[in-house]
């Protein structure tokens, strides 16, 4: 059994593996165009979850702070609602349906929650390279000038 975080990233259900949850905060200050944030001791790339996946929000209402797998970087994703924590077995989880390849390389697994009429789609653990990006990098670049 494993533990997830439901969260909402506008219409779409997406659960989180809790164990790579750092924190969840309410950001503030955040621009519309900012790429990055501080958290702590850190800058975290910022990835606005319905905007990734060009579908509409409420701009990320909550920030959840999340490492895709064990010692990686975390990234703050920005999802419109925090639901809730959910405990599901390994036979849960349904194989994904056709889904455009964008919403394909986020998620691995749908679980099916007939009793609310949800379809909660899982994330993979396989992220950094592909949304969260390598902070390094992009505080290595030049200034702009």
């Amino acid at each position: 059994m494993a533990i997830y975080l439901q969260v909402r990233a506008g219409p779409l259900g997406i659960l989180l593996d809790a164990l790579h949850v750092h924190e969840v905060v309410v950001p503030e200050g955040l621009r519309e165009d900012q790429a990055f944030a501080p958290w702590r001791d850190q800058v975290l790339r910022v990835v606005r979850l319905a905007g990734h996946l060009e579908l509409p929000g409420a701009e990320g209402q909550h920030a959840v702070v999340y490492s895709p797998s064990e010692g990686a970087t975390p990234a703050m994703l920005l999802v419109d609602e925090v639901v809730r924590l959910r405990q599901l077995e390994a036979s849960h989880w349904q194989p994904m349906p056709t889904v455009p390849v964008r919403t394909a390389a986020l998620f691995d697994a749908v679980f099916l929650d007939d009793a609310a009429g949800l379809q909660l789609f899982r994330l993979r653990s396989e992220l950094a390279p592909e949304l969260l990006g390598v902070v390094e990098e992009a505080l290595s670049a030049p200034a702009p000038s």
